[in-house]
């Protein structure tokens, strides 16, 4: 299977979209599935932790705890960051989680992280915070968070990639989450190439959540 940069992935996704006529919010559907599907395979019916961000790949996290929540696991989410406006997709999964009567918690500052190790932990963590589109290194608060869930000790499901692995190059942009399981949608990401991504990315799963083939 072929590896694609970031800028591949998204021309990808935008012809998916605006030539082939897919829904965007059935991709990020089937992606939800598709990691909700292997977080099960972690936990089961227990409980789950899922943070998410507020593009795209926190979608895929708010579809993925839906789903868990049906299936019987019991699930606390949290958005991070400052509030700011979701994309259309992801806006429509969070109006979706708000009806099956799930409440997003928010974590906007390192005092907030205490709220991620209650006393009974999480079976499994789903890491849906930054995707493909992440740019700078993390740093402060963003960086404190990923260190957080990686002293959880608990098995990690990260959406498309972990979040703070540069998606081309395949090394930490300044820390990265440590993932049992990387659920990568349509094609494996180009970084993952670099033997050193091993150690962030666990067990890969490429997710086939009907983009067409990338030589269209």
């Amino acid at each position: 299977m072929k590896y694609l940069s970031a800028a591949e992935m998204r021309a990808l996704e935008r012809r998916a979209i605006e030539e082939l006529g897919i829904p965007a919010l059935r991709l990020m559907e089937r992606a939800g599935q598709a990691l909700a599907g292997e977080a099960f395979r972690l936990a089961g019916v227990g409980n789950y932790l899922v943070i998410c961000g507020y593009g795209n790949n926190g979608g895929d996290g708010l579809a993925a705890g839906r789903l868990l929540a049906e299936r019987g696991g019991r699930v606390r989410l949290f958005l991070v960051g400052p509030p700011r406006p979701f994309t259309a997709e992801t806006a429509a999964n969070f109006e979706a989680l708000r009806k099956t009567g799930l409440a997003a918690g928010r974590l906007e500052k390192t005092a907030d992280l205490e709220v991620l190790e209650p006393p009974e932990p999480p079976a499994a963590v789903i890491d849906a915070i930054f995707g493909i589109g992440l740019r700078g290194p993390l740093e402060g608060f963003y960086a404190d968070l990923v260190e957080r869930i990686n002293s959880l000790g608990v098995p990690v499901a990260a959406a498309d990639l972990p979040s703070g692995l540069d998606a081309d190059r395949g090394e930490p942009l300044g820390c990265a989450v440590r993932a049992s399981v990387t659920v990568t949608f349509g094609h494996p990401k180009l970084g993952f190439r670099n033997p050193a991504a091993a150690a962030y990315l666990g067990r890969v799963v490429v997710a086939d959540i009907g983009l067409p083939p990338d030589n269209l």
